[in-house]
């Protein structure tokens, strides 16, 4: 997905009617829980996937943002229930 979907999309609903909007934000939403509800799944199993790169690169600059703000609290998580890292 482009660096910058979210933010193209936002923008591509400017101008448009009501109810077009209403239904490109319902379906950008949805699209959104699916996509962090993947990464959350990837994290879960490996947090430090989040220091690779080429995972990285495949996530918009949101979830980027997300991902590097999560992490620690997973891996801090998984530590204080698991004793291991």
């Amino acid at each position: 997905m482009p660096r910058d979907f979210y933010v193209r999309a936002r923008l591509s609903m400017v101008g448009g009617d009501q109810r077009s909007v209403r239904l490109f934000a319902q379906q950008l939403r949805e699209l959104a829980q699916l996509r962090l509800r993947k990464i959350l799944m990837l994290l879960a199993v490996n947090p430090s996937i989040a220091d690779s790169r080429d995972f990285l690169d495949k996530l918009t600059i949101e979830e980027e943002e997300l991902v590097k703000s999560i992490t620690p609290l997973i891996k801090e998580f998984l530590n204080t229930v698991v004793g291991l890292q």
